[in-house]
């Protein structure tokens, strides 16, 4: 059976990890990035009411999640904005309403709870999911370039 929540990041952090490597081993920007979550980040964020993620759970194990990042727009400062920071589904799961719901379940979540008045969604060149997101009413904004300047040891 298939169950769509809201959990606390605090509660669900060992069972995520093993997701989030497959997540980075799919859409990192740089194969040379290393998986480093800032938890500490996260769980202040979550504290102060500005993350929050969603969980996507079969029979109870855990198959996806959605999280957002809410803000204050800077430049329309009247309007709360939703920041996906990340979003991943099993392989099983991404062919069938799973996504849809968990979008549905979510934009009515921070619009409700949070205030929210924008959602924003971004998705990697190599794993687009453009469909999902224009069933969604999302519109397309803005195109996002990188460019590494860290160094690479």
């Amino acid at each position: 059976m298939i169950e769509i929540k809201k959990e606390s990041i605090k509660d669900i952090k060992e069972e995520m990890l093993p997701l989030l490597v497959l997540h980075k081993e799919e859409v990192a920007p740089y194969d040379f990035l290393e998986l480093n979550p800032a938890w500490d980040l996260y769980d202040a964020g979550e504290d102060a009411g500005s993350f929050v993620v969603y969980t996507v759970r079969d029979d109870g194990v855990l198959v996806g999640y959605l999280a957002y990042l809410i803000n204050q727009s800077l430049h329309y400062q009247d309007e709360r904005f939703a920041y996906a920071d990340v979003i991943f589904l099993q392989d099983a799961y991404r062919h069938s309403y799973t996504a849809n719901d968990l979008l549905t379940y979510a934009e009515a979540d921070l619009t409700d709870n949070y205030g929210v008045t924008m959602m924003l969604l971004h998705m990697k060149v190599k794993a687009p999911f453009e469909t999902l997101a224009l069933c969604q009413d999302y519109d397309k904004m803005e195109y996002v370039y990188t460019k590494y300047v860290g160094g690479i040891e």
